[in-house]
């Protein structure tokens, strides 16, 4: 230990000079101190400064992420409404032309059942026709043969 110190603390007093040192090292001593007791407190403010930025960053962070999360369920909810109007008006469209088809289809049975009907009046006709001709060709000939 040093001569000044052990002075001091044999509670002797030494040469003056002694006790000017000592005094002085106390004060460096003590202003050392509180500099680091202040810049402690410095550190912890700026610890708290950064970590409420961080916070706040992190919140900001988040509201971001909600927002794209909205603006994204949007653009999908307008495309699946897009996709569910097409589809719309291609059943729509689809079910025109089924009835459509249904409507050719039911005129064309329409008209081969009366192209039936007609044909068929028309064999009658010449059955008919075959029959009278046939009596009147028998009747010719039992004239004939009887004459």
């Amino acid at each position: 230990m040093r001569p000044f110190i052990r002075s001091v603390q044999g509670g002797r007093s030494g040469p003056p000079s002694y006790s000017i040192v000592t005094n002085l090292r106390l004060t460096e001593l003590v202003d050392a101190n509180s500099l680091r007791k202040h810049q402690i407190a410095e550190l912890g403010l700026l610890r708290e400064d950064e970590k409420n930025k961080i916070n706040r960053n992190y919140e900001t962070e988040i509201e971001n992420l909600k927002i794209k999360i909205d603006q994204d369920e949007l653009v999908h909810k307008k495309k699946l409404k897009e996709i569910e109007q097409r589809y719309e008006a291609d059943l729509e469209r689809l079910q025109k032309q089924s009835e459509e088809r249904v409507k050719k289809l039911n005129n064309s049975i329409s008209e081969l059942e009366d192209d039936l009907e007609k044909s068929r009046i028309e064999i009658r006709k010449l059955k008919d026709t075959i029959d009278r001709e046939k009596n009147d060709s028998f009747v010719r000939i039992e004239e004939e043969k009887n004459s």
